[in-house]
């Protein structure tokens, strides 16, 4: 059992030495593939809303304001929304498509029996790393620190979840947006969700070191007993 538990050891300590190359900021690989999912539809119109669009990493998803082609998802983005990327970040700006009259102003999408209005982002791929986790940020300008256009909710958790590991869910019928005193439509908040991965070791390293994980097994086989004096 010990001799096994030292083999466990020496392979987890050579994939840790392989793992840490240095690059911890690796861009994504290929184009995106964007879900617009509201199964209450939006406020005043209970349609749900299920659309997918190909996002390409050199341009995004745009509202058609800013040159969108007003593809399934994009035709139903506000002015100035966009959907876009940069090295291993996903940059959204969401705006407020809805106003209560009473001071609260949300996307107006509608979730509907628990399910959540969302985006999905999906065919999220880092060539050679595996995506573990994400920092979430939702401050003017796509940055990590500033003014925030989000009332709430505060915690970026609660509304961006890790689904697998090639895609991201964002929920956007739980967005309040602050009134920025432009009108309601011109409020909005901008979020940058950095992904956080892990580099794969290749499959010929990790046979040299399951390899080499079994030679020194072997060793500890052979090992002749001590015997006392």
């Amino acid at each position: 059992m010990n001799a096994l538990r030292h083999l466990m050891l020496c392979v987890a300590t050579a994939s840790v030495g392989l793992a840490f190359d240095g690059s911890v900021h690796a861009a994504l690989a290929n184009d995106v593939t964007v879900r617009l999912a509201a199964p209450g539809g939006v406020s005043g119109d209970a349609t749900p809303i299920d659309a997918t669009e190909i996002a390409p990493l050199a341009s995004g998803i745009l509202a058609a304001n800013l040159g969108g082609s007003g593809g399934p998802v994009g035709s139903w983005m506000l002015d100035n929304e966009k959907i876009v990327f940069a090295g291993n970040s996903l940059l959204l700006r969401v705006a407020a498509g809805y106003d209560d009259g009473l001071g609260n102003f949300s996307t107006g999408y509608l979730g509907l029996g628990g399910v959540h209005a969302r985006y999905v982002l999906s065919d999220l791929n880092i060539s050679g790393y595996a995506i573990v986790s994400f920092s979430g940020y939702a401050y003017d300008g796509f940055a990590t620190a500033g003014f925030s256009g989000l009332a709430s909710p505060t915690d970026p958790n609660s509304y961006i979840h890790l689904v697998d590991a090639h895609s991201i869910s964002f929920a956007l019928d739980d967005l309040f947006f602050k009134d920025r005193g432009q009108g309601g439509s011109n409020n909005y908040a901008e979020f940058r969700i950095d992904l956080i991965s892990q580099p794969v070791p290749e499959p010929s390293s990790l046979a040299f070191m399951l390899v080499g994980g079994l030679a020194i097994l072997g060793a500890s086989r052979t090992r002749p007993l001590r015997t006392g004096n």
